[in-house]
């Protein structure tokens, strides 16, 4: 007995028995054997996670471990596969016929289990090959026999039975011979993933890097004893039926005909669609699964040639799957390929896909105490009747008890403002405090709430027995006066709480604001809170912060059978709008575009002679407190209205049957939310045509990166992720090689198509798209250019400002003209590059340097300067000495550690340390060295950096740092790797490695910024 690897060995007489016994004795569930030169040897863990854990820190010249099944314990479904190989293959021989083999094997045991059928996903795949020896281990986690010995090996006797009767040819026959019978005995030991046998030690077990879902799979998936909570345990009886089972190449008859979940025009659109196809004459009309709504089984009718694994079938059958995106595959069960796209995306039918399955998913509140399903939002809890007088002791006395606090989610539209009216005519002597998001909505308040101040009128410290006051100014109220006696409402608490978790607004004050938030929640008499958007995360802060609060939730569905069109095309839309203007139709057009380009279309629009108002954030403050007023007045003889987010939360347009159709043009470039967009689409109450007409962009930004903070994200905004984050019906997440969950493009288009669906809307899709020749792109291209040349010019122009006056300017005392605004845009565009010449800054320049990248390169290529002859390491490291403490300063800031590990992770000092590693390992010493490096040398120093341990390795880490996309590809060859190095340079320093010629014999650093490359560069001057 010895002690090694964090447990106990066992190699002596009854090692075995022995180790059984002391496991039983320690509660052990895990057990494992280590190959010896001899023997042997026997341990225990309490779990694989346990064991998981110490097998990360052996060597792996050591990892000689196989994993025990014990007898009676529970396992996965698993196979091992040997054969040796009658020539030596190379590499990609060998890829070949492993994905052949597996493709073969999934192929029949579908056929013999077609109640248990899978697909690849399914599998995890273990390989030891070489060159004379092809070794496959497949693990199946989905499903699980109560032992190995007795009901798996009956499965697998039914499944070489059935195959026997199946199969044909000679090949397939082979294979059977090669899948080893001897795995199912008792206690018996099958090697982990990683190890290697002690006399084999240069042919390890490791994952099919062919097979994407073993190279993205955890750990334990591999393991045969670990079982997941999900899996599917098989009982024996079904084993022994399984033995008489008959192929499935027989045709089902048509009374077994198996219900779709996806709704019945889906099916029939994704039938028409195949039919159209030359490859339908090989299959019968074809049938759904009953528990896979994506893939649909097509039954062979005559023998023909698969497009799919390229060989002629006369009766191995076939199926479809439907990609979430519209598009179609055809499938084969002897191919492990993705399969062959027989239809192309289609738009309207992803969307229409995206509707179906957020209709079956779970949303809504969990967390609800009372229900209500009223049209409009009555609840006696928001303004409860005065308690009945008593009489006792001869007295007349009130019985008060303190109603509670409400967290309130009704559509929009489900007369929240009125009851929040009625609230404030119940309690006359109250004082109240109405805490909003945006100055427009205090505005708004201010004018409807009778006898409320407005917080923008009282200077100073605030004392107001009525107040509407912004999240941004909360330090200004005086919390000893609003303790007793006080309401507070939260109006949009959804956007509120959002407001008051981004620094991004408050300055200074974030943390003060966020201390007094919390103060007035804790010790108001009673908080309000009211939203559209409520979820449960928002609930669970409320009540974390005080427990008298009582969860209303109105199911009333305020746009049920409202009809939402997403457009596949923006351009389309707009020209679109255009006719619905030309056609004497009143829009209201919200948009998340940037202030430029929703002035654009503005522009477009008058130009073609309508009649509309823009206000986007360069509106003046008291153009867009007026009209937040006056918005059924402002919009009364208007062809369209267009905004941004600056005037939309809790906004509203009364009038009825005046706006015929709502147009959303959303961005998610920008940092909106879901919520935000929809509350913006509802501003008009009542729409006409009872229409809506969408384009949302389908690339995500702006999205978190570790895996607890997209989890919590994705709970949040999606309600279809519960507990531990896995694939959902419509959401798939993977894990990439650093454990960070890759998500995909199309995630926020998805989200929205899901609130809408769970709204009650009917949402359709519109494929078609707009000619590039067309003229209304010509003309909002040319206005564009046009605006950003007047914008530029006005910067040039603007009068130069003084470093005090600056200050003064931006403290926000008061409103600024656009004179103003230009001048201070102009002070900062000058600070930025260090540039003291007013005389410099001309409209060309202010077009070449007003960029977001520009800035960003300039200031990393300015941290590098070599001063003095300094190397790019000593540069460095006063970056970082520089930054220390900062982030010092902003860990104490941070709410959470993974907050604080993000503040790391995007500091200047990390984006430049990946660069500086690469151009001194690449030869280059400096930014701006002209020296040129030859391309065996460069391709030798790549090989250098690249390996586990270096780029290959933190790539992940990189792209996250960096807001990149991860290469989804493992083809690293030298011109790959070059790419993805280049990537970085650029996103950093605007640089990249290139060849001096075509022959690309040299290589050198050259620079595609206009602060590299400009002979007017501020680095220049």
């Amino acid at each position: 007995m010895t002690h090694k690897f964090e447990s106990t060995y066992f190699k002596f007489k009854g090692f075995q028995g022995r180790c059984h016994k002391w496991s039983d004795t320690n509660s052990h569930e895990f057990f494992v054997a280590v190959d010896g030169p001899f023997k042997n040897e026997y341990s225990s863990y309490k779990d694989s996670t346990t064991f998981l854990k110490a097998y990360d820190s052996v060597p792996e010249e050591e990892r000689c471990f196989f994993e025990q099944i014990r007898e009676g314990k529970a396992c996965k479904e698993y196979y091992d596969i040997d054969w040796t190989l009658a020539s030596s293959a190379d590499e990609c021989e060998i890829k070949r016929l492993e994905q052949q083999v597996f493709a073969a094997f999934l192929t029949v045991r579908n056929q013999h289990a077609p109640e248990f059928a899978l697909d690849d996903e399914h599998c995890r795949i273990l390989s030891a090959s070489n060159s004379e020896k092809l070794s496959l281990h497949i693990v199946i986690p989905t499903y699980v026999f109560e032992n190995n010995h007795q009901h798996l090996k009956v499965f697998f006797l039914a499944f070489q039975k059935f195959w026997c009767s199946a199969l044909c040819d000679d090949e397939d026959a082979a294979l059977l011979k090669r899948i080893d019978e001897g795995v199912y005995s008792r206690n018996r030991i099958m090697r982990i993933f990683g190890s290697h046998k002690f006399l084999e030690p240069s042919r390890p077990l490791l994952r099919a890097k062919w097979h994407d879902p073993s190279m993205l799979a955890e750990d334990e998936e591999f393991l045969i004893t670990a079982i997941g909570p999900d899996s599917i345990k098989i009982t024996s009886d079904l084993h022994e039926v399984a033995v008489e089972r008959v192929p499935s190449t027989v045709t089902r008859k048509t009374g077994e005909a198996i219900q779709s979940c996806l709704p019945k025009h889906i099916v029939d659109a994704v039938r028409a669609k195949f039919e159209q196809t030359p490859h339908a004459a090989q299959f019968f009309e074809m049938q759904c699964y009953a528990d896979r709504p994506m893939d649909f089984e097509l039954l062979r009718k005559v023998q023909g040639h698969c497009v799919v694994c390229e060989r002629e079938h006369d009766r191995e059958n076939a199926y479809l799957r439907l990609a979430e995106s519209g598009a179609i595959y055809l499938k084969c069960y002897r191919s492990s390929s993705p399969g062959k796209e027989v239809y192309k995306r289609d738009y309207a039918l992803a969307v229409e896909i995206e509707a179906a399955m957020a209709l079956q998913a779970r949303h809504g509140l969990t967390h609800v105490d009372i229900s209500d399903d009223a049209r409009c939002l009555t609840h006696f809890h928001l303004a409860p009747p005065h308690e009945p007088l008593k009489l006792e002791h001869g007295k007349l006395v009130k019985n008060v008890s303190q109603p509670p606090s409400l967290l309130i989610r009704c559509d929009t539209g489900g007369g929240k403002t009125v009851c929040t009216e009625e609230l404030i005519k119940a309690n006359k002597n109250s004082r109240f405090v109405v805490i909003t998001c945006r100055r427009t909505l205090a505005d708004m308040h201010e004018e409807r709430f009778i006898g409320f101040d407005n917080y923008q009128d009282c200077p100073g410290v605030i004392t107001c027995d009525r107040v509407v006051v912004q999240a941004e100014s909360l330090y200004r109220l005086d919390l000893s006066f609003y303790c007793e006696n006080t309401i507070l409402l939260l109006d949009e608490v959804s956007s509120l709480i959002k407001q008051m978790c981004s620094d991004k607004t408050h300055g200074d004050m974030h943390n003060l604001n966020l201390q007094f938030f919390e103060r007035l929640i804790r010790k108001a008499t009673r908080v309000i809170c009211l939203d559209a958007d409520l979820c449960d995360e928002e609930v669970e802060i409320m009540k974390s912060l005080r427990s008298d609060f009582i969860v209303i939730n109105n199911t009333f569905q305020q746009q049920k059978d409202d009809k939402v069109v997403l457009f596949d095309d923006k351009m389309k839309l707009i020209a679109v709008t255009k006719n619905l203007l030309r056609d004497g139709k009143r829009v209201c057009i919200s948009s998340t575009m940037s202030a430029k380009l929703t002035e654009t279309l503005h522009a477009v629009l008058t130009e073609a002679g309508f009649k509309g108002v823009c206000v986007t954030k360069n509106t003046p403050e008291r153009v867009k407190k007026d009209i937040s007023k006056n918005i059924n007045t402002t919009m009364a003889d208007l062809d369209y209205f267009i905004h941004t987010p600056t005037i939309s939360v809790g906004v509203d347009y009364n009038v009825k049957d005046h706006v015929d159709y709502v147009i959303d043009i959303f961005s998610t470039h920008s940092e909106v939310d879901v919520e935000t967009c929809m509350q913006m689409m509802r501003r008009v109450r009542h729409v006409k045509s009872n229409t809506y007409l969408v384009y949302a962009d389908a690339t995500t930004r702006n999205l978190p990166a570790s895996a607890p903070e997209v989890k919590n994200w994705i709970c949040n905004h999606l309600d279809i992720v519960t507990g531990r984050v896995r694939m959902s019906p419509t959401l798939k997440l993977t894990l990439d090689d650093k454990n960070r969950l890759v998500m995909p493009d199309d995630l926020y288009h998805r989200m929205y198509c899901h609130r809408m669906s769970q709204a009650g809307c009917i949402v359709t899709g519109k494929s078609d798209k707009l000619p590039l020749d067309s003229p209304i792109i010509a003309d909002l291209k040319a206005k564009e250019e046009e605006i950003t040349a007047a914008l530029h010019q006005q910067t040039a122009d603007a009068d130069p400002l003084s470093p005090d006056k600056f200050e003064e300017l931006s403290r926000g005392t008061q409103e600024l003209d656009a004179g103003q605004r230009a001048s201070m845009h102009k002070f900062a565009l000058m600070r930025t590059y260090g540039v003291q010449d007013h005389s410099i800054v001309t409209a060309e320049w202010v077009g070449m340097f007003d960029k977001a990248d520009e800035k960003e390169w300039f200031k990393n290529l300015t941290a590098l300067s070599r001063k003095g002859g300094a190397s790019l390491k000593s540069c460095l490291a006063l970056v970082k000495q520089c930054e220390d403490i900062g982030l010092e300063y902003s860990f104490r800031g941070a709410s959470t550690t993974a907050e604080a590990h993000s503040k790391v992770d995007s500091t200047q000092f990390v984006k430049l340390d990946y660069v500086v590693g690469i151009l001194t390992a690449c030869g280059f010493e400096d930014t701006f060295t002209t020296n040129e490096v030859l391309a065996e040398d460069l391709k030798s120093r790549i090989d250098e950096i690249w390996g586990w341990t270096g780029l290959e390795r933190n790539m992940s880490q990189i792209c996250t740092t960096l807001k990149k996309k991860r290469p989804i590809h493992n083809k690293w060859t030298f011109k790959n790797k070059l790419t993805f190095i280049n990537t970085v340079l650029h996103a950093v320093l605007g640089a990249r490695i290139s060849g001096t010629n075509n022959r690309r014999l040299r290589y050198r650093l050259s620079h595609t910024s206009s602060v590299g490359s400009a002979e007017n560069s501020p680095l220049r001057c």
